[in-house]
This record gives structure tokens, sequence and C-alpha cells, in this order.
């Protein structure tokens, strides 16, 4: 096999054949060729992801195919990933995703050549919208201080392009635990910025599907375990923030709150938003 870096690309997926289909063929043609693909089906009904995998299978060998018996959860499924994979570097691609094929080239020898950074990806936009790296959040986060970093993070609401960027599997197993929360993949950005930096190139690009978990009607309710969640829906968010942050300074900490709770006020007037729509559609349904 070849001397460079094995990436692991890990693909979570349930019920989405058709999507799942093209988002294997921008992986299995990537420009950069020693990957291991492993594609982890969250216990789908029937056997039409299996025999779509396996017809990848018979003609690509780096392929790694588990059908669960029982669906775990979205949380679950992405650590089965992560723990089977053993690359140097790893890269979720969602199910729904789709990749220039050059993306993993292009991030890997960025993070090749610069080893304080733990993280890269390419421009991202959603599917049907234009890229802008402030809408999207996916600008690089390269300050000195880790605690800058968080902070810098945590000025826009989305995550996706950094959730999916190019990391180094070593790091990301360090720190990835299964949590059940709203925004808990944040968690996951902000646990990796006290490692390194994130790096946004202007190479390649992601594009993500419109038929995310973000993108569901219910997205706030299957996170809203308690009371408090109406009025403080990043609840876990800021405790875990504040506890990774607790050696930063006042005036760090200070920043930090504010940008917490602006961040906070948007989701409670969206989840506010959402519920009153869907109790207006239930009523004059």
């Amino acid at each position: 096999m070849c001397k460079s870096p094995l990436v692991s690309v890990g693909i979570p997926t349930f019920n989405r054949v058709a999507l799942l289909d093209q988002a294997i063929k921008c992986i299995v043609n990537q420009t950069y060729k020693n990957l291991e693909i492993i594609i982890s089906d969250n216990a789908t009904p029937g056997d039409e992801v299996e025999s779509l995998v396996k017809s990848y299978m018979d003609k690509d060998k780096r392929i790694i195919f588990k059908k669960h018996t029982l669906n775990y959860g979205g949380e679950k499924n992405f650590e089965y990933l992560i723990n089977k994979a053993q690359g140097k570097y790893f890269v979720f691609a969602g199910d729904d995703d789709i990749r220039s094929l050059d993306f993993i080239e292009k991030n890997l020898l960025f993070l090749e050549r610069n080893i304080d950074y733990v993280a890269s990806t390419s421009p991202v936009r959603f599917e049907n919208r234009d890229f802008d790296k402030f809408v999207m959040g996916d600008d690089s986060l390269d300050e000195d201080d880790s605690a800058d970093r968080v902070i810098h993070f945590y000025n826009r609401w989305h995550a996706n392009g950094r959730f999916y960027s190019l990391i180094r599997r070593q790091e990301l197993q360090k720190i990835y635990s299964t949590n059940f929360f709203f925004g808990s993949d944040w968690i996951v950005i902000i646990s990796l910025l006290q490692l390194g930096k994130f790096k946004r190139i202007s190479e390649g690009e992601l594009i993500l599907g419109a038929n995310g978990t973000s993108h569901n009607s219910n997205y706030f309710s299957t996170y809203r375990n308690s009371f408090i969640n109406w009025f403080i829906p990043f609840k876990d968010v800021i405790s875990i923030s504040f506890l990774l942050l607790r050696k930063a300074n006042m005036k760090r900490k200070v920043k930090l709150l504010y940008r917490l709770l602006k961040l906070n006020f948007t989701a409670f007037y969206w989840q506010s938003k959402s519920e009153i729509y869907k109790l207006y559609k239930k009523i004059s349904g």
C-alpha cells in the first residue's frame, strides 16, 4: 500500500438509500486514495442499504460495512465510526453531503504541513445556498490562545462545516464522548480547540444536505428533556464551556458569557417560533 497517511472516512446512515449512493460516489472517487471507508447503517429496515453498499464493496476493497440490529441513535452511530477508525486522520461524511473530489487531498496537505492545526475544512454551504464564511461560521479559528479560539467559534450559530472537517483521529478519540443534548456537536469542536487550531482553506468545497437533523421540525423538542430547556436550550453547552475554560482570565470569561447568552437567546427565539408553527399547523390542519 502507499506510504501516505491512512485517512478514515466515517459515513453514518439511516434510511436514505438514494442520497447515500451519491455520498459514497464522492468518497470513493476522491483524488486522495489511501482511505478506509466505514459505513455504519443504524438499522435501516429492509436490505436496500446493504445491497447498495455491497455493490460498491465488490469493486472497492477499502469499504467496511456494519449494519446494526438496533437503532442506537445518531450519537452512538457516530461514536461507533470513530472507535472503528484506524487512520491518522478522520472525517465524517454525512449520507446526504457532497464534497469536491479534492476535499481530502487539499485538507490533508494542509494538516501534514501545519502540526499546530487539529482540523481543516474547505468552504461550506448548505444545498441550494451560497458560500459565505460569515453566515456559515466556517472561517479559520487560528488564535494562539485556545480560549480566544473558543470565543471566536461562538461568534456564529453554525458548527456544521467544522464538525465535518478532516480531523486528526487521535485527538478526536481523546475528547469524543456520546452526549445527548442540544449543541453536543459544539462541545466536540470546543474540546478539539483546546488541542489545536482549525483551518478553513480556500480550495475544495463541502455541500451539506438539506435533510439533516438541524433542518428537522422536531430538532428542538428532541433534546428538550426538562422545563429549563425551554428558556435555556444551551444549558449543557454553557456549563461545559465554562468548565473547559475555567483557567481563562475574567475578561475572556465575560466575553464567553456574552456570546453564549446571545446564542441562547437565538435558540430560544427559533424554538418558540418552531413550536408556535407546529401548533398552528395542528389547529388549522
